[in-house]
């Protein structure tokens, strides 16, 4: 699903990777294409594949961290400004298609009987930070990290080439890479 502009996106559903007799690829119900500078949220109805997409992030410089920490407060925003943070680092090209879509949507990875699947916020006491909604204030970084260390603690309890171990794998590398760059605004901030 593209869609040009985010409003409100909420989790409702749940991906799942079906077939586990399939090699991952052929799992993949979901390919999208991504235009640069599109907004765009992938979600509920597979797990999604960014063909082509080759991952070369920019670093964040002391300069755009300290512009953005003017802008932004990483441990108290809304969800609307969490967004506009994400779609200004990936325009810039310090955070990937993926990584945007990962941190906006939110879901981590749980293990259901017939399959992987994805949820966003506390399922099941998971201990996970919830994420705001109509125009709540959170800590960002506290939500990322939650997510983060979610993830890591999935894949280290999952067999190796595991469709669990893979998509875990791969939200947990893109959450990392955003708590890394949120961390580094809110030291820019600190510093102020």
């Amino acid at each position: 699903m593209m869609i040009s502009k985010i409003q409100d996106v909420r989790a409702q559903g749940s991906a799942l990777v079906p077939d586990a007799g399939k090699t991952f690829e052929n799992r993949v119900k979901t390919r999208v294409s991504l235009t640069a500078n599109k907004d765009v949220y992938i979600s509920h109805g597979g797990i999604a594949e960014y063909p082509g997409e080759k991952v070369n992030r920019k670093n964040l410089s002391l300069e755009m961290a300290s512009a953005l920490a003017s802008k932004y407060d990483v441990t108290n925003m809304t969800r609307n400004e969490y967004g506009n943070l994400l779609r200004e680092l990936r325009d810039s090209g310090v955070i990937s298609s993926k990584d945007f879509s990962v941190g906006y949507g939110g879901e981590v990875p749980y293990t259901a009987p017939d399959g992987v699947r994805m949820t966003m916020g506390d399922k099941d006491d998971m201990g996970l930070e919830p994420w705001p909604f109509d125009g709540r204030r959170a800590d960002f970084t506290k939500i990322l990290r939650s997510c983060a260390k979610y993830c890591e603690s999935f894949v280290s309890e999952r067999d190796e080439d595991s469709d669990e171990r893979i998509v875990g794998s791969s939200l947990g590398e893109s959450y990392h890479e955003l708590l890394k760059i949120f961390d580094q605004i809110g030291r820019a901030a600190k510093e102020k």
